[in-house]
Parts: C-alpha cells; sequence; structure tokens
C-alpha cells in the first residue's frame, strides 16, 4: 500500500523526497544504471526496468503508480508494462506537448493520468499573479492576450483568463492565437463552446509550418 515511484527524471527524486517528509510509504525504482543518493524514510532501488518489476512491484503492492522518465519514449514503454500488469492509478509525467496531444491515440496507455510540470507551471503562475491585477496596476481597460501555438496549456490558459476578466472594471478579453492548426482549432471551438464570442474577441491566425537547418535537435 505504498506510493511507487519509476523514473530518471529530477522530478522523481522530488517527489520521493516530498512523500518521504510526509511519511507516506514510498518505493523509487530510478531504472538508471547510476546509483542514486538515498533519501532518508524512502526505499530507493537501482536498478534497470524490465516487465518482471511490473509484476512484482506493482501489480501488488502500489497504491498509486508515478512514471517520469527524461526520455518520453522509454517512458510510454514503462506505462504500458504496468497497465498490463495492474489496475493501479498510474500518473505519468511528460514535457514534449506532442505526447500530450496524442495520448489517447497510443495502444495500450488507457486510464492513465498525465501532467506536464510546464502546464502546471503556467497555471500557476496565472493564479499566482493574476492578469486582472496587472492589467489594473498599469491602468489597463482590458486584456489582450497572444498565444502562439494552442494545446492542451493554451485551453488552460484561455480558460483562465476568462475567469480573470470576470471584474466590473474591465471590458471584453481580446486574444490571439498563432497556430498552423488554425483551422481545427476554429471548428473545435466553434463545436464545444458556441457561445465563446460572447466572453472573448477571439482571432486565430494560420502560422505555417516551417524548418530551419541551422536549428539542430540538441
Amino acid at each position: 500500500n505504498h506510493l511507487l515511484v519509476i523514473g530518471d527524471h529530477p522530478v522523481a527524486r522530488g517527489l520521493v523526497q516530498a512523500a518521504a517528509e510526509r511519511h507516506d510509504p514510498v518505493t523509487w525504482i530510478s531504472a538508471s544504471e547510476r546509483h542514486p543518493s538515498p533519501v532518508p524514510g524512502a526505499l530507493v532501488v537501482s536498478r534497470l526496468w524490465d516487465r518482471r518489476l511490473a509484476g512484482a512491484h506493482a501489480a501488488r503492492h502500489a497504491r498509486h503508480i508515478v512514471v517520469a522518465f527524461a526520455d518520453e519514449v522509454r517512458q510510454i514503454s514503462v506505462v504500458r508494462d504496468l497497465r498490463a500488469a495492474t489496475s493501479a492509478p498510474i500518473t505519468m509525467s511528460f514535457e514534449d506537448p506532442w505526447f500530450g496531444e496524442r495520448m489517447d491515440e497510443l495502444e495500450n496507455i488507457s486510464a492513465v493520468r498525465y501532467v506536464s510540470l510546464t502546464d502546471l507551471a503556467l497555471r500557476s503562475l496565472h493564479w499566482q499573479h493574476p492578469p486582472f491585477l496587472i492589467a489594473r496596476t498599469l491602468g489597463h481597460q482590458r486584456l489582450h492576450v497572444l498565444l502562439i501555438g494552442f494545446g492542451r496549456a493554451g485551453e488552460a490558459v484561455l480558460n483562465d483568463l476568462l475567469l480573470s476578466a470576470l471584474t466590473s472594471f474591465q471590458g471584453t478579453p481580446r486574444v490571439t492565437i498563432v497556430d498552423p492548426d488554425a483551422a481545427d482549432i476554429q471548428v473545435s471551438l466553434a463545436q464545444r463552446c458556441p457561445e465563446l464570442e460572447k466572453s472573448v474577441e477571439l482571432t486565430i491566425i494560420e502560422a505555417q509550418h516551417h524548418a530551419d537547418a541551422r536549428i539542430l535537435p540538441w
């Protein structure tokens, strides 16, 4: 009945340390060749991942599993192993927006909750520094937000913006979205939020996909 954390991403250690400080039972399988330093109050296992670990650790003991690898392709493989071995809740951390947009299309990734540290940080910034307070400080009569790209994080920003704009001293907010999939975004928002134009002045601009040979995939 413990929290099982798997992976070599720095968020894994942070999560294990936080759980140990709360005196929650926690096991960390680092799945790395490098042995991590001990975490007081936590069981730290330094062992490369294989499918046998899924059955041995997850199927019988874990009440919740968090998977956090720096290599997100490897992360998906581990989640598939776990889902085949257990019905315990699984949370997966990811950073690449591509995975976030297409996670539901992948096989054997059902009933997995996935979170992005970037998305969480973005929303945390909104809640700690509400846009309407910034606008009031600057003497602006309404908000205008420019979103470069529009995915899950973009929708979260739009939702937070609309909530932030529900004040008596600001006009209708304006949002400009620049995204290569502008047409799809327009159709999706029209279907899911047919009265959105009553709450925001929305402009969606199509940006062309482009590549630059000077940008290397480090």
